[in-house]
């Protein structure tokens, strides 16, 4: 767990109870955040005079908090005076993707539609989970748009202000509030965006700043129930590191096709193309890649360009044929281009295709 921490506040503890060294105790103030809402408790440490241990959730039973916590070491007895501390990064994380949440929910509103319905979420450390109501799967135009708003909102750098209010008057003033969602007679109103974009009923923990989050990726989209939609995303410090996996793999996919980025997409269109070319006909391809060379050789085979270019061999396709006692080449639509031991090929290269000559070397065996 983390080492930095904050929030920390001393409590009696109220009622205990004891499984090996999973504990459970209960006190009546704490700094720790209870899980509600949708969002996971807070992580942290404790210690007393006697012992001294993590607390690993905490949850709200009516007006006492109940602490699930592991016993490092000592005896926590009722009435004990405790020191709790939170664990800083966690909670940031949290408040992270919690505000982000916000932000989503306000700009699915504006992409689809006011049907938007929120109808359960989960935010963690990791990432946030979304449910609402729509009838159908989210485009990628959709997504797209979605993303944008939000991270527009995060760049603004807008201050996210709460108030206090009657609930009556926080419903009139346009507040977003959970359908069937039971709030006390006085409510606390977040707002964050410019312009007020997002203003929600919520007692959860936020960022200070919409800039603070930095970044926000949706990651995944599926089906929960009829008309019902989930949506899972990242912010902060786990959407940069999930862009950095993708950099990764991206640049492990062009360092294996020996493509630059730009044309990648149609290097993999062209390998897919060929793949379910070789399964129905059987064809045979080669694909090497050469620089400053004007006779290639790979595998058997020769190629003479024709010109004192550099040039990169992609996907020569080509397939033999037998018609009576010759050897007849085709090329993968079938059109004969050359017999004997040489054909003539069109190159894919950069930047533009070429021409010539490919001939069968002597077998070294």
């Amino acid at each position: 767990r983390s080492t930095r921490k904050e929030s920390s506040a001393a409590s009696d503890v109220y009622k205990r109870q004891e499984n090996n060294n999973e504990i459970f105790f209960a006190t009546e103030h704490t700094p720790f955040y209870a899980e509600s809402g949708g969002q996971v408790g807070d992580r942290g440490t404790f210690s007393s005079e006697a012992s001294s241990g993590a607390i690993i959730d905490c949850k709200k039973q009516g007006k006492v908090f109940i602490h699930k916590a592991i016993l490092d070491k000592g005896t926590l007895n009722l009435s004990d005076v405790i020191d709790m501390s939170v664990e800083k990064d966690k909670r940031q994380a949290v408040a992270i993707h919690h505000s982000a949440t916000h932000l989503m929910h306000a700009a699915l509103k504006e992409v689809l539609g006011e049907h938007v319905q929120q109808k359960g979420s989960l935010v963690d450390e990791h990432k946030l989970r979304f449910d609402f109501s729509h009838g159908k799967p989210l485009s990628k135009e959709e997504i797209s748009k979605i993303e944008s708003i939000v991270n527009r909102e995060m760049l603004s750098n807008v201050e996210v202000t709460t108030e206090i209010m009657e609930l009556d008057k926080a419903m009139e003033s346009g507040a977003q509030a959970l359908f069937g969602e039971k709030y006390d007679d006085e409510v606390r109103v977040l707002s964050m965006g410019e312009k007020s974009f997002s203003v929600e009923l919520c007692g959860g923990t936020h960022v200070d700043r919409t800039g603070d989050m930095g970044l926000f990726i949706i990651v995944n989209q599926s089906s929960v129930a009829s008309g019902i939609r989930r949506v899972e995303a990242l912010s902060g410090k786990q959407a940069i590191a999930h862009l950095e996996e993708l950099r990764s793999v991206n640049d492990a996919i062009q360092h294996l096709l020996n493509t630059p980025q730009d044309s990648l997409e149609e290097k993999i269109k062209l390998l897919i193309d060929e793949n379910k070319k070789l399964k129905k006909g059987g064809t045979i391809s080669s694909a090497v890649e050469v620089l400053h060379s004007e006779v290639i050789e790979n595998d058997g085979w020769s190629f003479t360009p024709n010109g004192n270019n550099d040039y990169i061999i992609e996907n020569v396709v080509f397939a033999p044929a037998v018609a009576g006692t010759d050897i007849i080449w085709q090329d993968e639509n079938g059109n004969i281009i050359g017999n004997g031991n040489s054909i003539t090929c069109l190159l894919y290269t950069s930047p533009s295709p070429r021409d010539g000559l490919l001939s069968r070397m002597p077998s070294s065996a």
